[in-house]
């Protein structure tokens, strides 16, 4: 009876090192001091010149950041849709293997229906965590807001970024598509194309 009771003890203080591992693990992940440490996850960082990237099982590999960030949990800057179709996105290509672009509309969906989101704290940051339901890569998209002629917006509750997908359902190009992170849901949004600026997140082909 003491034989199984001992053997009881430490089967479960097995479990909570276990737990507490992995815990540990996801909290090096999205901390960003200790992003490109945690090839535990599979995580492919073969291009550290700039940006890390993570292959998210659908078919492309994600930056770790936002463009004009220095780490996960920070903002990064705001682009016009015109801005981010442009040349922003020259100074990221530079040096780097593979070809970086904008997400499609499609790669957001695919990346938002292939993933458990759940909405986060990290460096005291808020923003959307996404993990891969394929195979359990791990992505932060900070809560930046949005800017428009009033001023930035929406800080801490929305995550926006841009698509490179026009929306043209009214008939003109005023429009584009892009993914929006809230605490209460996620989704693809239409924002206006000349007076929003939103985040950007590129991909690597």
């Amino acid at each position: 009876m003491k034989k199984f009771f001992f053997l009881t003890i430490a089967f479960f203080a097995l479990v909570s090192f276990c737990c507490t591992s992995c815990s540990k693990s996801l909290d090096k992940l999205l901390n960003d001091d200790n992003d490109k440490t945690e090839s535990s996850k599979g995580i492919d960082y073969t291009n550290t010149s700039k940006f890390s990237m993570v292959d998210m099982g659908t078919g492309v590999k994600w930056a770790t950041m936002n463009l004009g960030a220095s780490k996960s949990s920070e903002y990064g800057s705001y682009f016009n849709f015109s801005s981010a179709l442009s040349g922003s996105l020259s100074d990221l290509s530079s040096g780097l293997s593979g070809t970086w672009r904008l997400p499609t509309k499609d790669d957001w969906k695919k990346l938002m229906d292939n993933s458990k989101i759940t909405w986060v704290t990290i460096n005291g940051v808020k923003g959307a965590r996404v993990e891969s339901n394929k195979n359990h890569n791990v992505l932060f998209f900070p809560a930046a807001g949005l800017k428009d002629i009033y001023g930035t917006m929406n800080v801490g509750e929305w995550g926006c970024y841009w698509s490179s997908s026009f929306n043209t359902s009214n008939g003109t190009d005023d429009y584009a598509w892009g993914a929006k992170f809230q605490q209460v849901a996620v989704g693809i949004d239409s924002f206006h194309a000349i007076k929003q600026a939103l985040s950007i997140r590129v991909i690597c082909s």
